[in-house]
């Protein structure tokens, strides 16, 4: 078998992948498959997609496929894709801080930042000063929280998933925003030239590097480096999405590490749930 569609169907089925693009689905079947020679084999000479979705390979790959995707993307999106539509028009109409807040909970992430944007963003410009320019990336629903900076600059968003950034350029555009939205995936053979490519004054790096560690180890790095930014703003959770686990501090060491071996400054705050790193980078 050579196509991949039923495949790509089949990773996708699940309700918190389903918007993601088929390439990219395409693209890590395919790592899985350079990975797992047994499998492709398995899958090759099946006679038909029915025939291979009955073996053990077809599970292996769905299980660890989708595990993937969920830690770096299903994990915090919640299957309100219809609604968020809905509050869209009403914040063209309505723009008050009431319908933003119903925006951002809708994303589990922003859903338990909500209560504390106000403080997190006057901690942070005090230290990089009021930028011109930002770039958010692995955004979510971040971009609802502009209101919240107190500030009006170009936003420049990024997210996996093409339909999510035709919703947030679509929000831009309605709302009057300076701002972009570009799908690009952080693990991709591109991506550290597209972060190079995108100049800006502050970069939102929240709850971002723990996922993709535990894909690619190391990859923190390589995007602190390539991230073309006078400032990072880095974040990590302080408690399991639910609030029902503490974090270790120890868990966030190994950014720390990087910071020193890069001889990069940094100061640290937190609020409840969530602690931040303000990295100062020359762009």
């Amino acid at each position: 078998m050579e196509n991949l569609n039923e495949l790509i169907l089949a990773v996708k089925a699940k309700k918190e992948l389903r918007n993601l693009d088929d390439e990219f689905v395409k693209e890590k079947i395919n790592e899985f498959f350079e990975k797992n020679k047994k499998v492709k084999t398995k899958y090759e000479e099946s006679k038909s997609f029915k025939e291979f979705s009955r073996s053990q390979e077809y599970n292996a790959l769905l299980k660890t496929i989708r595990s993937e995707l969920r830690e770096i993307y299903g994990v915090f999106i919640l299957d309100k894709k219809d609604e968020r539509i809905n509050l869209l028009l009403k914040l063209e109409k309505k723009p008050l801080l009431d319908n933003y807040n119903k925006m951002l909970s809708l994303h589990k992430s922003t859903k338990e930042r909500l209560p504390y944007y106000p403080e997190i963003y006057e901690k942070i410009w005090p230290i990089t000063g009021e930028p011109k320019t930002i770039l958010d990336i692995a955004c979510g629903l971040n971009p609802f929280s502009y209101p919240y900076l107190k500030i009006k600059p170009k936003y420049i968003a990024t997210e996996l998933a093409s339909d999510d950034c035709l919703f947030l350029e679509e929000y831009f555009k309605r709302l009057k925003i300076d701002g972009v939205s570009l799908a690009f995936d952080l693990l991709g053979k591109n991506a550290l030239a597209m972060l190079k490519s995108l100049k800006a004054d502050v970069c939102f790096l929240f709850k971002t590097l723990d996922s993709l560690e535990t894909i690619e180890r190391d990859i923190s790095e390589k995007i602190i480096k390539a991230i073309n930014c006078k400032w990072l703003v880095i974040s990590f959770p302080t408690v399991s999405l639910g609030g029902k686990k503490s974090i270790k501090q120890e868990r966030r060491i190994w950014l720390e590490r990087i910071l020193e071996k890069m001889k990069l400054k940094y100061e640290k705050f937190a609020v409840s749930n969530e602690v931040f790193y303000v990295v100062e980078k020359a762009g």
